[in-house]
């Protein structure tokens, strides 16, 4: 399995207190990419946000990109992990 780091323009906090990741497993047709932060305050909710609007348009295009997403609390500190998968079709 691989595991590239890599950074999020649009992170809320300071890049050390965040994490972002896309694991490619070599023997899956699945990628799954993760972005962690230390912020519980604000979840990423599905919207449709105005044509003119500058922003919130993140879940959106993940819903649409991703075969599934979703956020997952952590447990034992302050944060979130948001994932998605991509499913990629099998080599032929």
């Amino acid at each position: 399995m691989a595991k590239t780091a890599f950074t999020c323009r649009d992170s809320a906090v300071p890049l050390a207190d965040g994490r972002t990741a896309a694991d490619v497993n070599t023997g899956s047709t699945t990628i799954r990419i993760e972005v962690t932060d230390t912020r519980t305050e604000r979840v990423p909710v599905l919207a449709s946000p105005a044509p003119d609007a500058e922003a919130d348009r993140g879940p959106l295009l993940v819903a649409a990109l991703a075969t599934h997403w979703g956020t997952t609390p952590h447990v034992t500190a302050p944060g979130k992990t948001v994932w998605a998968e991509i499913s990629t079709p099998p080599d032929r």
